[in-house]
């Protein structure tokens, strides 16, 4: 049975890009045809940097199959829908749905969730830049752990944020997140010449959180 042997592929040909491609599409083929994907799975997908091979899955004509996720009481499914609505994230639906889970959200790890398809509206306020930004001071040792397990780790994160902030796809305005994220690299010396980049930025959020993430990196350390 197709999914009873996904899990291995994963772990050991995790980075093959004819698996994950197949894997993907197959995938998409079963949510579409309405069939059912075991929860664990959705977690298994949902890392980097697999799941960007799903969002290229992702056609507009999938609107109805990722509202259908966003509105999902099982976790797994709420928490995949929205990392592969990335790329329908200007469809207005798309956008209400993700604010309405911001707002309504109590727990933790959904506003977690939730929060990095928010920083993907180019035109997002600086006001609730500011509040996410909030958020993840306010949870950061938490907030830090996660996000490392969605990246791989300490190691690798550096790497993989230099790698986001080339996309053009993720928005500028979204750089201050992997400034935090930076901090959290072994190799200071890079990461503080990453960060340095956006002491001046005309972006005021990524500037402000440059400076403070100076300082943090340099207490880290002390």
């Amino acid at each position: 049975m197709y999914f009873q042997n996904t899990c291995f592929i994963l772990d050991v040909k995790m980075f093959n890009p004819k698996v994950l491609n197949y894997l993907s599409e197959k995938v998409f083929e079963d949510l579409r045809k309405k069939q059912k994907i075991p929860a664990n799975l959705y977690f298994e997908f949902n890392k980097y940097p697999i799941i960007d091979n799903f969002r290229k899955k992702v056609k507009k004509n999938d609107l109805d199959l990722i509202l259908a996720l966003l509105e999902s009481k099982a976790k797994e499914e709420l928490y995949f829908g929205l990392s592969i609505s990335k790329n329908l994230i200007n469809e207005q639906q798309i956008k209400k749905r993700i604010f309405e889970i911001w707002e309504n959200s109590s727990d933790y790890k959904t506003k977690r969730e939730v929060m990095w398809r928010i920083l993907d509206i180019p035109d997002l306020p600086i006001k609730i830049h500011k509040e996410i930004y909030e958020f993840v001071k306010t949870n950061w040792d938490d907030w830090t752990k996660d996000t490392l397990a969605f990246y791989g780790n300490e190691d690798h994160i550096l790497e993989a944020v230099i790698k986001r902030s080339s996309d053009r796809s993720f928005p500028e305005s979204k750089h201050w997140v992997y400034l935090c994220l930076a901090t959290l690299s072994k190799n200071r010396g890079a990461a503080k010449n990453f960060i340095k980049k956006y002491i001046e930025s005309n972006i005021t959020i990524n500037s402000l959180v440059a400076n403070e993430m100076l300082v943090n990196l340099d207490a880290r350390y002390k």
